[in-house]
């Protein structure tokens, strides 16, 4: 269990640092992929929702996971 453990604190810690890389390279991202520039892009908001969504996930797991080591 404990190896299950740091899988899923390594997956976390990646689903933390895309999400701050996402962050940082947004205004390129805008350029890249939208064509009003100034406004908003659907596609960096469905990335981000992604992104939020696997580092829900991998908090959940995590949590899961330690509530099962606690029970043993």
């Amino acid at each position: 269990m404990k190896r299950t453990a740091d899988v899923t604190f390594e997956v976390k810690r990646s689903a933390d640092a895309l999400a701050e890389a996402m962050a940082e390279a947004q205004p390129a991202a805008l350029q890249k992929w939208c064509a009003h520039p100034g406004q908003g892009c659907a596609k960096v908001k469905r990335t981000a929702d992604a992104v939020e969504e696997v580092k829900r996930s991998a908090a959940a797991l995590a949590e899961a996971i330690a509530s099962m080591e606690d029970e043993e």
